[in-house]
């Protein structure tokens, strides 16, 4: 809203002569444009200004195009979203039971990586296909509970960024604990290097 009334402060729909004022003009229709891309993206659900229409691009590129790997048309990591650690521990009891091995995403809102990662990493769908044995589970940690900081303590972490990984008997790999942000890259590799273990 602050964009598009600046935009018609600027005087994007005002009659314009010569000049300077065909550029504020311009600047102001720019601003309006973009203020009402801003409307349409928040209501979508979009969450970076850079990129206000996303929703509608990803609606627009998930039906498929023609030719891609085996039509697989999943845009997305498909987390289970959970914020107390107890929901954790069902759902790992189950993924157990099911002899599914599990990937724990510890994320937050205000966690600036695990947005980056949402967006770069957990989008491609390379990674997709690669998490499909995976349970994947997200422990929402945006409101920083004191269940979900004594859970932090017991595992001996300090916040998100962080991914754990369980095998399909429900045990921790340990040493495949993914902490602070990775690019795609390495996140791949990484993957690509449990297989084997899970």
């Amino acid at each position: 809203m602050l964009a598009a009334i600046t935009g018609v402060q600027l005087g994007a729909f005002d009659a314009a002569k010569a000049g300077w004022e065909r550029t504020r003009k311009g600047l102001g229709l720019i601003f309006f444009a973009y203020g009402l891309a801003l409307l349409a993206g928040a209501i979508t659900g979009a969450n970076n200004p850079l990129a206000p229409l996303d929703p509608f691009l990803a609606k627009a590129t998930s039906t498929g195009a023609p030719g891609s790997s085996a039509g697989y048309n999943a845009s997305h990591a498909d987390f289970i979203r959970v914020e107390t650690p107890a929901e954790i521990e069902t759902m790992l009891l189950q993924a157990q039971q099911q002899g599914r091995p599990v990937m724990l995403d510890f994320y937050a809102d205000w966690c600036i990586s695990c947005k980056v990662m949402e967006r770069n990493v957990f989008s491609d769908a390379d990674v997709v296909r690669s998490l499909q044995p995976f349970t994947l589970l997200q422990l929402d940690m945006t409101d920083n509970t004191p269940a979900q900081q004594a859970m932090l303590d017991e595992l001996g972490l300090f916040g998100p960024p962080a991914i754990l990984f369980y095998d399909s008997s429900g045990n921790e790999m340990a040493l495949q604990r993914v902490l602070g942000e990775m690019n795609l890259s390495q996140f791949m590799d990484h993957i690509q290097g449990l297989t084997p273990a899970i």
